[in-house]
């Protein structure tokens, strides 16, 4: 499985899967707002949703506060009776435990939120659909595809009971992304067709960029190397002017991989102008990468650009990435682990309900 793609579909999916994620941003004066409201308001629905609103707000960059803010929520709601309040109290829990890789309990969280949203009204088909997406979300990290297709499916049989295209065209993506995954490109072509269809029909841009980015992607594991590279750069025009800088780096990287291996083509003429290309946008790729901390790209990245110097012969800088990409990678194994933990301890959960 690329790891790449795992580490961008978590960040989509994040970044997308409320509406709050719009009006949240990086603005610092948005998150001291809900502050000044949180002290002047009773314990009631209003300061359940504000203590909702810091949860999610910091689920992201500081997700100890996340857990916090989102666990007065969940017991505000449940002193005050508030049903619904505790559910969205679960499902904040579950998103900032699922970022912090705590996959138990966000696992638990999710669960609970989906049961008492079932039980408080069955048509409320936004808010299931969003815990169907926040479990098939969960599945993917943990690799556990066929699940995840399984929920993200339903969400999008939530979506379609909905006037509104924005969750519709949101998971029609998750699910595109998964068969990308799981290496079933011509599936996966056929969602992200589907969603490029519906982001032109509205002119959004970004829509646009990014279903561009996802199909160069997707031929880039079908191996179709020029396709890539054309939709690739397609993609890159449009994020170049939005200024989408961790899209810019993915568009990069796939560029890049797509010069290297066309100038490590066995049945063609070494071409040193695709190492020199491959070069500077892994170069480019990986600089952006380090500054937002996209740590599955510095790896990568890392450890193709390495080899990429010493063919060129710059050992000093093949030295250097190889050792960048190494710490990088020493790095990501405690994730990896409590994944693996995560699944041990699923697995005898279900041997144990089996038993009894």
């Amino acid at each position: 499985m690329n790891s790449r793609a795992i580490y961008s579909l978590l960040i989509a999916l994040f970044l997308c899967c409320s509406a709050y994620a719009q009006k949240q941003g990086s603005d610092e004066l948005y998150i001291d707002s809900l502050f000044r409201e949180l002290k002047r308001l009773p314990d009631d629905t209003t300061k359940v949703l504000t203590l909702w609103d810091i949860s999610f707000y910091y689920y992201n960059t500081n997700t100890n506060a996340g857990v916090n803010y989102g666990t007065q929520c969940l017991e505000l709601a449940q002193k005050i009776g508030w049903q619904k309040g505790m559910a969205w109290g679960n499902y904040v829990l579950g998103e900032n435990y699922a970022f912090s890789a705590n996959f138990n309990q966000s696992y638990a969280y999710y669960m609970a939120a989906l049961k008492l949203f079932e039980e408080i009204d069955k048509n409320d088909w936004r808010s299931i659909g969003k815990c169907y997406d926040a479990i098939g979300r969960l599945y993917t990290l943990l690799n556990e595809l066929n699940k995840a297709i399984t929920y993200e499916k339903k969400a999008y049989e939530t979506s379609l009971k909905d006037t509104g295209f924005q969750l519709r065209v949101f998971y029609l993506g998750n699910i595109a992304n998964i068969y990308n995954i799981q290496n079933k490109y011509d599936t996966a072509l056929q969602y992200y067709s589907k969603v490029l269809g519906i982001f032109k029909s509205i002119n959004d841009e970004k829509g646009i960029a990014n279903s561009y980015l996802n199909i160069g992607t997707c031929y880039l594991g079908m191996k179709e190397y020029d396709t890539c590279l054309y939709y690739s750069n397609k993609a890159l025009a449009k994020l170049d002017a939005q200024k989408n800088i961790e899209s810019i780096a993915t568009a990069k990287g796939n560029i890049a991989i797509a010069y290297w291996t066309k100038y490590n083509d066995p049945k063609a003429q070494k071409n040193k102008d695709f190492l020199k290309l491959a070069i500077s946008n892994f170069e480019e790729a990986l600089e952006i990468s380090e500054n937002i901390g996209a740590k599955d790209n510095i790896i990568e990245f890392g450890e193709i650009l390495s080899k990429a110097y010493a063919i060129d012969n710059n050992y000093n800088k093949a030295y250097s990435t190889y050792l960048k990409f190494v710490d990088t990678r020493d790095s990501v194994y405690s994730v990896e682990s409590k994944i693996k933990i995560f699944k041990l301890e699923t697995d005898r959960e279900l041997l144990l309900r089996q038993r009894d």
